[in-house]
């Protein structure tokens, strides 16, 4: 099995736009976030609205375990906190 040089550390999942998430689809989203995890990647999810989560939380789904953050700009936002450093600083 190839070696790769950099392993993420932080990865964002941004899943904005789905007004419906069913059992099925809510199950593949933790278990994407747990192959995440298992990897020594923290993932944070953004994007989800309201009332997703609110079928999340019906469906007995850990919304601890998701990490979820409003929208993608404060996803990077924390992910650039987790990784100690900021875009700006990360550009010199």
């Amino acid at each position: 099995m190839p070696r790769f040089g950099r392993i993420a550390r932080v990865v964002v999942l941004d899943v904005p736009g789905v007004a419906f998430m069913d059992e099925y689809v809510a199950h593949r989203l933790v278990e994407t976030i747990e192959a995440g995890r298992l990897l020594g990647a923290q993932v944070i999810v953004t994007g989800l609205s309201s009332e997703v989560c609110q079928t999340l939380i019906g469906l007995g789904v850990d919304l601890s375990k998701l990490q979820p953050v409003e929208d993608l700009q404060r996803g990077i936002e924390w992910a650039e906190q987790l990784l100690g450093g900021s875009r700006e600083a990360s550009r010199y």
